[in-house]
């Protein structure tokens, strides 16, 4: 991540693709926060994606199985969850900010152990226009 600005300026018409990384930075970094809401804007001249951990919780594979992946235009929330019957606690992985608010996005269950589900949210963008400032 500390990389990505140097690369996008050495590249101006590079394209780029997150690969299950922005999810985990809650994890790794302690100014995740800042890093991914700088990231739209930073991006905003690039074709971009990711696919990214978004939510976690001790969920029984055995149970859920029937879980299949589901695409919204929005962001999935915790009435989404419970609505496919995942109560509990679940792990937000701060990716919330990442597109806009009514942006479509694809979901899907994976289960990194039998009892430890997480949702991934994947996602593309096109270049957006800059308005100059003023």
């Amino acid at each position: 991540m500390t990389e990505l600005p140097r690369r996008l300026a050495d590249w101006p018409d590079a394209a780029v693709l997150f690969c299950n990384v922005l999810g985990q930075l809650a994890v790794e970094r302690e100014d995740h926060e800042a890093v991914l809401a700088e990231l739209p804007g930073m991006l905003q001249r690039h074709h971009w994606a990711s696919f990214h951990d978004c939510y976690t919780s001790d969920v029984s594979l055995h149970e859920f199985k029937s879980l299949v992946p589901l695409s919204l235009q929005r962001r999935m929330s915790a009435d989404d969850l419970q609505r496919l019957g995942l109560s509990g606690e679940w792990r937000d992985h701060g990716t919330g900010q990442l597109f806009p608010a009514e942006h479509s996005r694809a979901y899907f269950p994976w289960w990194i152990l039998e009892d430890k589900l997480h949702w991934i949210e994947a996602a593309t963008m096109t270049p957006q226009s800059i308005t100059p400032q003023i």
